[in-house]
């Protein structure tokens, strides 16, 4: 049985005290992945530099003089004057012996190595496949990574590590997800063991402090063969050096491929740079290829409301419905009679972007499929495509669903599990209002007896609003405002206040969740990030995936943030905590968002498969959905602080049921007369959003940002958050508290620039904003165990640090029984893991990342106190300006937004 990090010997001592410096090319999502892990596991001299230059890289070394270097994510070459003088890992998304730029495209493409000539081989790739044939006939069986040590050969250095994976069927897998699933699993485990074989040989050196014998240590072959999951060889079949794949060349044709091969060749390019599609004048760019198995499932009309009299009279490569922005184009038939290897007859195109002008220009946005194809003069190949209307949500295999819902039953209950597909996890203002549809769809009392709802996600949970949609809208600051109302009103339900106060539109004689006895449960499979983590954050209960990283902070993208973070994460973590979440703008494991009140539960470890947390989640709704009253408390099933028992609750005599009780303490806090009715968080947050979507400083620092992220443009430096190898005297100005300044503004005037009325709650909510001026004391982390380098270990338990003179007593998790504040005048510490007691320990002045914390704050003070150049006044325009973003937009949201151009479809609806 291969062995999960989980079951690797905890990483040797001295590790957890080496500088470490992580040089990459973007803080991606396996970069976080890294990042948290020795975060987590004690490494606490960890700094991140970004590779712009040869010099900024040197730089980097020089300031902080690491005992090893690792890059998990590098697309160029490290300068030899590295590699040369300090130990450098490099890790390749790749098995020993299969090399290139692209190694992992050409795997996901179907290459088995079988061919070493490049230019041969292609079209070979190219080609229609037969899915017939075995698994192993059409691709390889396997794929690994690989940790190598820097040298003069790209991607050629001696293997301190490998490890390898199961490859899933790459027609139904695109690279983001094989990337952030497999291959960033065993990047851990491999970077986990390299270090601690590098440990094992400096040890052995006869003076490990010369810098020169520790670049010179000699590795083991084997470990090249050998993977560190099983100790097995490659079983993937053998490996060549792969040239880049050019775009021409991702290129399916719908004429001549099934929907299975189409899939495949797309899916080869996500997210960067997607497949091809020709077009009249050039060729456009294809995200996120779904397969439509069977002509079955279409609606029956189809064919007609298209003119033809069957579906086979259509011919391949027409487009043959729309769905949520996304294009059904029917592709070849396969060959097969009464096909059963789920070849297709059709594929889905979700997204879809220009090429760039020229070679110098930056990239052009993502955008839905259909949008994208009248941008590139496609327009012809939409008229008279029906918009094909779904008029239910229950989950239809074998085809394209943006939202879609799965029903449990726990005897005379029913759990709605609802899964989103939002491309890269961007939740448009269109997806979202589908979304609530959904929501409502799935508890609905046609349904049942609905006591849970679980949100599901995707492959990633949410990374908040859709910055790309917002970028190619012709009023972006109008589209964000449309935006961050619609996800506001996925979370207001979600959230289910019972406050007699006027709700938003949304919820206006709508009975909440709260009313209707549901509970709320956050499934978080994959990543989330801004709005997202405050999304999940605002169920009853957060259950996490182990190998989930949490963003919670929105500032460095020039947002103040809504989707009520101001309630969800204040209540969850407290708010000194609550304003580290989005102040500091640092990745977080899902353990230790557990540990910060921010997820309740984790399952599975760091690397555990996807598919296998999501049955532990199935697991955990269903003993969660049976569970007795006299449950609640437990270690077992903690939840959000607003489910909890309070002095004179009643609820846990009155009912036999843990979810009743839940939904009976939240009612009861709700309606109690110190409760703050969520509109008013709402409104809060929705008053900074606006000045960041049209003041004439915030908004043109929003927009700006927003450009540079959508359209790629390189960064001018590494974030000061990451980098703590340099002494910096001044911040990046989203660190500062001047961040939040709006020159000119007079509080409440916001709304009018939308056409709106100042909200009542206004005049007495701004205490409800977290204040990023404030003086918070640091997060400490104690020391971690060094018993055990699993998922299951402890790590960091966080606290806030109640003072800076002296020793402290503060609660430290410990085996035991539930958790219990000494004073409520301290911050609540995070729920923590199951089977846990508090005890009183005194804990020591805070250590090198307390110091880190606390001298940011210094430095903060000293920026705040330097002479900043005033900001030109504010100054309302004369004239209303929708598209330029030096001024307001006055216009009413609500009744300006323009009609949908596709109003006048033709509608089919399913059968």
């Amino acid at each position: 049985m291969a062995r999960t990090l989980a079951d690797l010997p905890p990483l040797p001592g001295d590790v957890r005290k080496w500088r470490i410096l992580l040089l990459v090319s973007a803080a991606n999502s396996l970069t976080q992945r890294v990042q948290t892990y020795l975060s987590d596991i004690g490494c606490e001299r960890v700094s991140t530099e970004l590779a712009l230059t040869d010099e900024s890289m040197i730089g980097a070394v020089l300031a902080h003089a690491p005992h090893v270097v690792v890059c998990p994510f590098l697309t160029k070459k490290v300068p030899d004057v590295i590699w040369d003088n300090v130990l450098t890992l490099i890790v390749h998304p790749g098995p020993p012996g299969d090399a290139g730029p692209a190694a992992i495209d050409w795997a996901i493409m179907g290459d088995r190595g079988l061919n070493a000539d490049s230019a041969a081989a292609l079209p070979d790739l190219v080609a229609p496949t037969d899915r017939s044939k075995p698994l192993p006939e059409r691709q390889r069986t396997h794929w690994g990574i690989t940790v190598l040590q820097a040298d003069n050969t790209m991607d050629g250095g001696p293997v301190w590590a490998f490890d390898q994976f199961p490859l899933a069927d790459v027609a139904r897998a695109t690279k983001s997800s094989i990337y952030q699933g497999p291959v960033t699993g065993a990047t851990l485990r491999a970077v986990h063991v390299a270090l601690t074989r590098i440990s094992k040989e400096y040890d052995a050196l006869p003076d490990p402090t010369h810098r020169g014998t520790r670049v010179a240590v000699k590795v083991d072959p084997k470990w090249a063969v050998e993977c560190v999951s099983s100790g097995k060889p490659f079983l993937g079949g053998p490996l060549n050096e792969r040239p880049q794949i050019r775009p021409g060349q991702r290129r399916p044709d719908l004429t001549l491929h099934n929907a299975a091969d189409v899939a495949r060749i797309i899916n080869c390019g996500d997210s960067q740079p997607g497949g091809t599609l020709k077009t009249t004048k050039s060729f456009m760019f294809v995200y996120d290829a779904k397969i439509h198995v069977s002509a079955a499932t279409l609606p029956s009309n189809l064919a007609k409301t298209l003119g033809y009299v069957s579906f086979n009279d259509i011919p391949a490569g027409k487009a043959l419905a729309r769905r949520d922005g996304a294009v059904l184009f029917k592709t070849a038939p396969c060959g097969h009679h009464d096909c059963q290897f789920g070849c297709g007859v059709a594929v889905w195109f979700t997204h879809g972007r220009l090429p760039k002008a020229a070679a110098a220009s930056a990239l052009s946005a993502k955008v839905p499929m259909a949008e994208a194809l009248i941008a590139a003069g496609e327009d012809g190949k939409l008229e008279g495509v029906p918009e094909w209307t779904e008029t239910d949500f229950q989950e239809v295999p074998g085809t394209y669903q943006q939202v879609f819902v799965r029903t449990l039953k726990e005897d005379d209950r029913l759990i709605q599990l609802v899964y989103w597909d939002f491309y890269n996890g961007a939740m448009s203002t269109t997806g979202c209002e589908h979304l609530v549809r959904a929501l409502r769809w799935a508890t609905h009392a046609e349904r049942g007896n609905v006591k849970v709802l679980a949100l599901m996600g995707g492959s990633y949970f949410s990374n908040g609003v859709a910055l790309n949609i917002i970028e190619s809208a012709d009023h972006p600051g109008r589209e964000t405002w449309a935006n961050i109302n619609a996800i506001d009103d996925v979370v207001e339900l979600i959230a289910g206040d019972v406050s007699s106060q006027p709700r938003s539109d949304c919820m206006t004689g709508v009975p909440s969740l709260t009313e209707r006895g549901i509970v709320t449960v956050s499934c978080v499979r994959g990543n989330a990030a801004a709005g997202g983590v405050a999304l999940a954050a605002a169920a009853d209960v957060v259950v996490s995936a182990g190998s989930v990283v949490f963003n919670p902070a929105y500032r460095a993208m020039g947002l103040h943030g809504s989707e009520f973070h101001l309630y969800s994460y204040v209540q969850r973590s407290g708010r000194n905590v609550a304003t580290h979440l989005v102040k500091d703008m640092l990745p977080l494991s899902a353990i230790r968002c557990r540990e910060l009140g921010l997820v309740d539960v984790v399952v599975g470890g760091r690397d555990t498969p996807a598919k296998e947390s999501e049955t532990l989640m199935v697991d955990f709704l269903r003993n969660f959905a049976a569970a007795p009253a006299v449950a609640i408390g437990s270690g077992s099933y903690p939840s959000a602080p607003w489910t909890r028992t309070f002095p004179g609750s009643t609820s846990l005599q009155s009912t036999n049921s843990l979810v009743d009780v839940l939904v009976d303490n939240k009612r009861r806090r709700y309606e109690s007369p110190n409760h703050t009715p969520l509109v008013n968080y709402r409104h809060e947050e929705l008053s900074q959003m606006l000045l960041d979507s049209f003041h004439p400083h915030r908004s043109q620092r929003y927009h700006s940002r927003r450009i540079k992220f959508v359209r790629k443009v390189k960064a001018t430096g590494t974030p000061t958050r990451l980098n703590h190898h340099h002494h910096h005297v001044n911040r990046d100005e989203e660190e500062l508290a001047s961040f939040d300044d709006a020159p000119g503004w007079a509080r409440g005037e916001e709304w009018s620039w939308v056409g709106m009325q100042t909200p009542p709650s206004m005049a007495t909510s701004e205490n409800l904003r977290i204040d990023f001026g404030a003086d918070v004391p640091p997060l400490l982390a104690r020391p971690a165990s060094p018993a055990s380098s699993s998922d299951s270990e402890p790590s960091h338990e966080i606290h806030t640090d109640p003072g800076s003179s002296g020793e402290d007593t503060i609660n430290v998790a410990s085996p035991g029984s539930p958790l219990v504040l000494d004073s409520p005048s301290k911050v609540a510490p995070a729920t923590p893991p199951a089977s846990t007691t508090v005890v009183n320990s005194k804990v020591k002045r805070p250590g090198l990342l307390g110091r880190i914390f606390r001298s940011r704050s210094d430095l903060r003070s000293v920026s705040r106190k330097q002479d900043i150049p005033p900001m030109p006044a504010y100054r309302r325009p004369d004239v209303p300006n929708e598209g330029d973003t030096e001024s307001p937009c006055l216009f009413n949201v609500t009744s300006d937004l323009p009609r949908e151009a596709h109003s006048n479809r033709p509608v089919v609806t399913s059968h």
